[in-house]
């Protein structure tokens, strides 16, 4: 499982953890070649507001680095609203791998099929729901990755990684080294074959 930060890669060039990926977004800049060590993925910016012309900006210069998956433009905790921006952009999934975000109020009949990946946001009640473990299973069983956001804890990241999520994020790694330090310990450990 990967933990992606949106901030620059010299923050966390010298941990070298195979665990480490990028989450590059129009609010962070950083430059295309300092991303080639890393598994990456585009997020849209939605959470603190999304900027059209700042996602396409980021979306032309990262184009080449084949991100694992792009997020499609989402309105948090709004699925109708989410489902709406996908039918606006999904003509993005002829150029990227594209990721759906779940919301509240989801209705998994109305999941996208042409997406590559799914992205947990939403309200701490819905991202804990039966629902959500219920789509993420069905998820894996396509081979669809699976991102969770907003994950700021070692109780999160077992959560997340309890329920099979390939990746996660969250702002307080970026924003607070000694909890990326703690944390990536901790998911190293959880990841490690148990010793007999």
């Amino acid at each position: 499982m990967y933990l992606l930060l949106n901030k620059n890669p010299k923050f966390i060039d010298y941990l070298k953890d195979d665990n480490l990926g990028l989450l590059l977004t129009p609010l962070v800049s950083i430059p295309k070649e300092d991303t080639k060590d890393y598994l990456t993925a585009i997020d849209n910016g939605a959470f603190s507001g999304f900027n059209e012309t700042k996602f396409y900006k980021t979306l032309e210069l990262y184009k080449d680095i084949n991100p694992k998956f792009v997020v499609l433009p989402d309105v948090v905790a709004d699925h109708k609203q989410t489902l709406d921006l996908y039918n606006k952009y999904k003509h993005l999934e002829k150029s990227f791998n594209t990721a759906f975000v779940l919301q509240d109020g989801l209705i998994e009949k109305e999941i996208p099929t042409n997406v590559s990946a799914i992205f947990i946001g939403g309200t701490t009640e819905f991202k804990l729901s039966k629902q959500v473990r219920k789509v993420v299973k069905s998820a894996l069983k396509q081979d669809l990755w699976v991102h969770i956001g907003r994950v700021n804890s070692q109780k999160r990241i077992r959560y997340a990684l309890d329920i099979g999520c390939n990746s996660f994020d969250g702002s307080g790694y970026a924003k607070f080294p000694y909890k990326l330090y703690r944390d990536l310990g901790y998911l190293n450990m959880l990841l490690q074959p148990t010793l007999l």
